[in-house]
């Protein structure tokens, strides 16, 4: 009976510490979104579901923790949760110096099949701090730290060492050693990356070297070309009019290189803020902001707001056709004059990237630390719904003359290649770098790839399709 009691005593621990964890999951994807919907990207995306499920598990938790105590006594229930703390304490440091012992050595492997020294010293610092952490972990009487702060700290750092040891191993199996660097290597950091319709090439970049350069043989020369301000979040070619339109990430100026005057011009927005999307053509200018979609004629400024969607996650355009990701899910075949709403199939309104086609849309989903994230492909008025290949994509790309080839750019997950329409996927490397853009020659079969890591593997590279 005493046994069994015990055992109820950790299993409500246990759930409350679930709990807890569930509840800070979305209250932090709750805070970042109340800030600013660009913050609440990066702070968490948590499904609002989890915070009723992270109650629920808490008071269950508590119900088995108050009838273990009843049954064992206020001293007996105190020895068993001093006990439990040593041993769960134990268990978490023998796991974390095996996992932090497993990512050093494959994280090293990693960064020895890739060349990656910037990914070496990555692994070596992780490494490093989860056999630390598992010396804390391994202290003889349980941790210093109070058991309730310290269990929900235990299981948080115990998913990040197995995860880590994880995507290390999945990044020995899925590296490439394909890339080749393009430009000036590293001081090209986080660059955008153009195909235009004529095969050449248009990046822009940060670093040392925020400026724009064009490409007419697949990137292996460049012509530099002044660029004002600070490079944008996308780039996006007006073939009608010979410009290359860039959105900004900060600032109330829209930015265009008129490519038969060889210089930058710039247009007034209708606000400052973060672009997310922009979609020109002979007619009008779209402009997407995480709190609405705007419209102006091309050489004017006049913005009108679009009373369709009250929030926007990004926007893509391919010839006359229009997406809109957010709020609502909005198509248009006719330059965004007319919009039909799309079937999302309960998709959650998180950030997305999306692209489109002939016929078919692409929508690729995030998700949160402890939320799915989805691929979504819409062909008429089917809307098939898949896990998706990565948590966070950062660009999708689909062959025009064939859509079911398509490649995406993840954060993490490198660079994807389908052609099955996304029900399986190939990698192409870049593991464990944010890739920022892409631009695919389907044709030559050469993909593009602007890549930025914490250490090493920045700049514009390309590699065979």
């Amino acid at each position: 009976m005493r046994s069994l009691a015990r055992l109820t005593l950790a299993a409500g621990i246990v759930l409350v510490v679930a709990g807890v964890l569930f509840i800070a999951n979305a209250a932090l994807g709750w805070f970042g979104f109340a800030l600013d919907p660009d913050v609440g990207e990066l702070l968490g995306q948590a499904r609002w579901a989890q915070a009723p499920a992270g109650l629920a598990l808490v008071l269950g938790g508590g119900l088995l923790i108050a009838l273990s105590r009843a049954a064992l006594g206020p001293e007996a229930a105190e020895r068993a949760v001093r006990d439990f703390d040593v041993r769960v304490h134990q268990v978490h440091g023998g796991l974390s110096l095996l996992l932090g012992a497993a990512a050093l050595l494959l994280g090293t492997g990693l960064a020895a099949r890739t060349a990656h020294t910037g990914e070496l010293a990555v692994a070596l610092l992780l490494g490093a701090l989860m056999l630390g952490g598992s010396l804390l972990a391994l202290w003889p009487k349980g941790s210093p730290l109070p058991p309730w702060v310290a269990w929900p700290l235990v299981l948080g750092f115990a998913g990040v060492n197995a995860s880590s040891a994880a995507r290390a191993a999945l990044g020995i199996a899925r590296a490439d050693t394909g890339w080749e660097p393009l430009g000036s290597g590293p001081t090209w950091d986080s660059p955008l990356v153009l195909l235009t319709s004529r095969g050449a090439l248009f990046a822009t970049t940060q670093g040392e070297e925020k400026s724009s350069h064009a490409s007419r043989d697949g990137g292996r020369s460049w012509d530099s070309l002044h660029l004002p301000g600070h490079p944008g979040t996308s780039l996006v070619e007006d073939a009608a009019g010979g410009r290359i339109w860039m959105a900004p990430s900060d600032g109330d100026a829209l930015t265009f290189f008129d490519e038969a005057r060889r210089g930058w011009y710039q247009v007034a927005l209708p606000k400052q803020g973060f672009l997310r999307g922009l979609a020109v053509d002979e007619r009008q200018v779209l402009a997407a902001y995480p709190d609405g979609l705007y419209r102006s004629p091309r050489d004017s400024d006049g913005w009108t707001a679009s009373p369709e969607i009250a929030r926007c996650s990004t926007l893509a355009a391919f010839r006359d056709r229009r997406l809109v990701v957010g709020s609502r899910w909005l198509l248009s075949e006719d330059g965004g004059e007319r919009w039909r709403e799309l079937d999302r199939r309960g998709v959650p309104d998180f950030a997305a990237r999306a692209a489109l086609g002939p016929t078919r849309a692409y929508i690729l989903v995030h998700g949160g630390p402890m939320s799915d994230a989805w691929f979504v492909t819409v062909d008429g008025e089917h809307t098939q719904v898949e896990a998706a290949p990565c948590t966070t994509g950062s660009a999708v790309n689909v062959n025009p003359e064939r859509e079911e080839e398509l490649v995406i750019g993840c954060s993490g997950e490198g660079v994807l290649h389908s052609t099955d329409g996304g029900r399986s996927w190939r990698s192409l490397g870049f593991f464990g770098a944010q890739v920022e853009s892409l631009a695919v020659d389907y044709e030559q079969r050469w993909v593009y790839a602007g890549a930025h890591a914490l250490l090493g593997a920045n700049g514009l590279f390309r590699r065979r399709l």
